[in-house]
């Protein structure tokens, strides 16, 4: 019995810090909807718009220099998103919002795994309180959170003696 109510008060607190990661990241865009923050949401935009025009993933549009000089990772899955039907909005709204809580949950399970459930537990504590990673929220920097779950899944995967590693890492310098 012991047992089992450690396991529920484990997945208990594992549940309330996912909650309030979802919060943390999630009241931007419920108390102010359709105005992300900083400039980059509009540079993103733009940019997310420009690459899906030149579909197929990876062909590039005639674009300003400034432009062109973003490494293309990041526009091979928006360019797909986009033309599944997913508005672009939402890739700097609600999916923006969504990434941070991914790449925490990704990184606990990771370490939950490697170290054991208790230290997963911790990197959700500390994804939660972390104000370098909200920052990095609120600048909407999308390619360096997406090389970081890149990242984090490359260090797994070689890890794992899993050949998955050389599609992540590329994955990661793709996208940064």
């Amino acid at each position: 019995m012991k047992k089992v109510l450690q396991q529920r008060s484990f997945l208990a607190f594992a549940y309330v810090l996912i909650a309030l990661l979802l919060l943390k990241y999630f009241w931007s865009f419920f108390a102010f909807p359709g105005v992300p923050f900083g400039y980059d949401a509009g540079i993103y935009r733009y940019l997310f718009l420009k690459h899906a025009e030149a579909f197929p993933p990876f062909s590039v549009a005639v674009m300003p220099p400034w432009a062109a000089s973003h490494p293309l990772g990041i526009f091979f899955f928006s360019t797909i998103l986009l033309k599944l039907g997913v508005p672009v909005d939402a890739l700097i709204g609600w999916v923006w919002n969504l990434f941070p809580v991914i790449l925490s949950l990704a990184l606990a399970c990771v370490i939950g795994r490697r170290q054991g459930r208790s230290a997963g537990l911790f990197v959700l504590l500390i994804a939660l309180v972390s104000t370098v990673q909200y920052q990095g929220f609120l600048m909407i920097y999308w390619k360096v959170f997406m090389a970081l779950l890149w990242c984090v899944l490359a260090f797994d995967a070689f890890e794992r003696r899993s050949k998955l590693w050389m599609l992540f890492g590329m994955m990661v310098i793709a996208t940064h």
